[in-house]
């Protein structure tokens, strides 16, 4: 869940809600390498929060529930080594978030995708 449109050097709660009838699994507090991260051409990159990524505990997100996934500052990492040491801001322009998410009692997952644009200030 996240609004359209974010002012450069801005940054957000990117939060996910359950529209479905079954829990979902995700990690925590690592949900951010569960997820694809793209700018407008296609190419992807890690935002600080998704580069050291032990899949340890595993939380539900239950029917009609909205669950705080991570904080992202709109930037990408450009030097990982284990966690991210260096980073940048993304350039105003459009990106996309995508991922899936398994269900808690087994089947097939759910698939999520959103998009935002970063502007000017």
């Amino acid at each position: 869940m996240l609004r359209a449109t974010y002012p450069v050097g801005d940054s957000v709660n990117v939060r996910i809600e359950n529209v479905g009838d079954v829990a979902y699994e995700y990690h925590a507090p690592y949900a951010a390498c569960e997820l694809t991260y793209r700018d407008a051409s296609g190419r992807t990159f890690l935002v600080p929060p998704g580069t050291h990524c032990d899949m340890i505990t595993t939380l539900l997100i239950q029917p009609g529930e909205t669950k705080r996934l991570f904080q992202w500052d709109l930037d990408e990492c450009t030097k990982d080594r284990w966690g991210c040491v260096r980073s940048e801001p993304l350039d105003p322009g459009t990106y996309s978030i995508s991922g899936s998410f398994r269900p808690a009692n087994g089947g097939p997952p759910a698939r999520t995708e959103t998009k935002l644009t970063i502007a000017e200030a």
